[in-house]
């Protein structure tokens, strides 16, 4: 297992970080039976993207008005209060972007710059085709969605003249800012806008509350990945001994304010378990399982449900044979968002032996 791949596409963290990384050991148990952990095949990529404005024409077909549909959810959607400025957009990126925590920023900030150095302003009358991503729910009567920008590549971000030119300088700081996030996002395979919208919004309500994502995890804490969905958390206990769990890759979505989950000690779970993967003799307590439900906490976004289920199994080779007369403990993790209805994972095999170390 290339572990390092699969973190370059799991953990927009470590893109820009020298860094060494590896699972324990040689890939095996302590007992020498290997982890029988299969690799997703990466289906990432950040072309293809796009960005929508909300647009009000006039009787004769021309343009009346012309928002980002970010801004325009984040009032009358999310009941924020959006701040325009007259200010250049260059600027409010800039200022945008310093609200952002550190941990979360600079992979947006990598490709806020990028697209303002690649943007390409079509000339008049130049349509760009409808990217059907945005999945909107709130529209003003008598207006419509179009399609404001698209990500034909690193290369060139294509903007609409037509709409650009009817955009306040504040919805063109938040259409590079959405351009980026969703590229960032798109890492890690976001397949839709809605989280990077939510996102952007935010940005441009000073009321927002932010927490580095980092804040409060001692260095000690485990690693943990689940690859099907692509979800990246730190594991940890706290002077109680209860388990803490603070994502940083959720729902094909970097995260960009702390969330977390508190897994009482009382449960019995171990998250120790999913990075040592200890195997022991005999099939006693294979099937027997213990599954906690849980709801991840954020000032950003709703409660979110977690489900951790540690399962007794009989371990597996690298060829996926079971290996009788042996039993293992498996971590499984589902997640249901609190925030996008129908926005859930399928059941993922935990593993928490990934180290990552600074050189």
């Amino acid at each position: 297992m290339d572990i390092f791949k699969v973190l370059l596409t799991s953990s927009v963290t470590l893109l820009f970080c020298a860094c060494e990384v590896s699972t324990s050991g040689d890939g095996k148990s302590p007992s020498g039976f290997p982890y029988g952990y299969s690799q997703e095949k990466a289906d990432g990529g950040v072309d293809g993207g796009g960005g929508n404005a909300v647009v009000c024409r006039n009787q004769d077909g021309t343009i009346e008005s012309a928002e980002l549909l970010d801004l325009f959810e984040g009032s009358a959607m999310y009941g924020l209060n959006i701040q325009r400025s007259a200010n250049p957009f260059n600027t409010q990126v800039e200022k945008a972007l310093e609200v952002i925590p550190p941990n979360s920023r600079q992979l947006i900030a990598a490709y806020a710059n990028i697209v303002q150095r690649k943007m390409t302003i079509l000339p008049p009358n130049t349509k760009l085709d409808k990217i059907d991503d945005s999945y909107e729910v709130v529209l003003p009567s008598q207006c419509q969605v179009e399609q404001l920008a698209r990500f034909y590549s690193e290369e060139r971000i294509l903007i609409s003249g037509d709409l650009w030119s009817f955009l306040s300088e504040t919805d063109r700081a938040a259409l590079i800012l959405h351009e980026a996030t969703y590229a960032a996002n798109r890492i890690v395979g976001a397949s839709d806008s809605r989280r990077s919208r939510h996102i952007v919004a935010h940005l441009f309500d000073p009321s927002t509350r932010w927490t580095d994502v980092k804040t409060d995890v001692p260095s000690k804490a485990l690693t943990c990945i689940a690859m099907n969905d692509r979800v990246l958390f730190s594991a940890f206990q706290n002077g109680s001994k209860d388990w803490i769990l603070n994502f940083e890759i959720l729902g094909h979505s970097q995260v960009v304010s702390k969330k977390f989950a508190i897994i009482p000690s009382a449960t019995k779970l171990d998250f120790n378990e999913a990075a040592n993967f200890p195997v022991s003799s005999g099939s006693d307590k294979v099937g027997q399982s213990t599954k906690l439900a849980t709801s991840l906490i954020s000032s950003f976004e709703g409660e979110d449900i977690l489900v951790i289920e540690r399962t007794w199994e009989n371990p597996r080779s690298s060829e996926g044979q079971i290996i009788s007369g042996y039993q293992t403990p498996r971590y499984y993790l589902t997640w249901t968002s609190g925030s996008f209805p129908k926005d859930k994972s399928s059941k993922m095999v935990l593993n928490c032996s990934v180290k990552i170390t600074q050189p």
